[in-house]
């Protein structure tokens, strides 16, 4: 199988920001070959050079909720200038099998500085300890529990929902579960390079590799590690693109232009567009998957980000 090499179309700063990375943790993009306790490690502490900087918040709160299966923390985000009737809730990436709160601590503050309202980052539990549907009835746990009011000074009659990679799947999921049930409640959607149900397509057999831990054998890995059962692949809340779209809530929609997983965005895009629903697709030419950490190096992971925000604000608070 031919795959894109990555060095004469990379971003400038994409470039600087990979090798930032490789030096800090050389082994980060060969998931499927060492230990889910070694992944977790290096990820967490290579994650948190990328944290350091970033908008300041009013405060930043770490609390516990009761979960469908135990103890749920979540972090709480409240903007130097909050004043918007409404809450954002976001759903960190990493495969379902790493990342936390903590891990995408500056992504939140972003997006919660951005938006001026408050932001729920969901610590959900990770594949393959705890596999599908886990994560995602955890984080249809904190809609509730922000629907409820449960969840003190959160507004929870409005909600946006963002989430990157993984957790962009599980901000469409919840979304499309809330559509039939909870119709109006989720206002607008922000998905930052998610995967959204394709199990092929042309841009998983061009690019991913060792550099970006997105091979065709990690994303394999991160996939059985998270489903029950190849059945799973077919549930709407895990593969949305199979599911009747119509009436969803506006959604800005993230691709990175060298990313295995670009597809899902663009066919995601594509049914919007059939079905005349509100939204908005960006494309980053030269950018990795996961390059959203790495605004302290990449303009275009803030300028997303901003972007993403600008779209909720117009999309969901008006």
């Amino acid at each position: 199988m031919t795959r894109i090499s990555y060095d004469s179309r990379l971003d400038p700063q994409m470039r600087e920001a990979l090798a930032q990375q490789q030096a800090m943790a050389p082994d980060l993009g060969t998931a499927h070959t060492r230990s889910v306790v070694d992944i977790r490690e290096v990820y967490e502490r290579e994650r948190a050079y990328w944290n350091e900087g970033g908008p300041a918040m009013a405060s930043s709160l770490d609390i516990t909720l009761d979960g469908p299966i135990g103890v749920l923390p979540i972090r709480i985000y409240e903007p130097v200038d909050y004043g918007v009737n409404a809450t954002l809730m976001f759903m960190h990436g990493g495969g379902w099998m790493v990342g936390s709160t903590a891990s995408h601590d500056r992504i939140a503050r972003t997006l919660a500085d951005h938006c001026k309202c408050k932001t729920v980052s969901v610590d959900y539990r990770l594949a393959p300890e705890f596999k599908f549907p886990v994560q995602f009835e955890e984080c249809l746990a904190v809609l509730h529990a922000l629907k409820a009011g449960e969840i003190d000074n959160c507004p929870g009659q409005r909600l946006l929902l963002a989430g990157d990679s993984a957790g962009a799947n599980l901000a469409l999921g919840i979304a499309l579960w809330c559509r039939d049930r909870h119709p109006g409640l989720i206002s607008a959607l922000a998905l930052f390079y998610g995967t959204f149900g394709l199990s092929d397509s042309g841009s998983r057999r061009l690019y991913g590799n060792g550099q970006d831990g997105m091979s065709r054998a990690d994303l394999t890995y991160y996939r059985r590690s998270y489903l029950r059962s190849e059945a799973d692949m077919d549930d709407p809340r895990y593969n949305m693109l199979d599911a009747d779209l119509s009436d969803m809530p506006p959604a800005y929609i993230m691709a990175a232009e060298l990313d295995p997983v670009k597809d899902d965005s663009l066919t995601l895009a594509a049914q919007y567009s059939e079905l005349g629903i509100s939204h908005e697709l960006s494309v980053y030419d030269g950018m990795l998957h996961g390059f959203l950490h790495m605004s302290r190096i990449c303009d275009k992971a803030s300028h997303a980000l901003q972007a993403g925000a600008k779209f909720l604000c117009r999309q969901g608070l008006r």
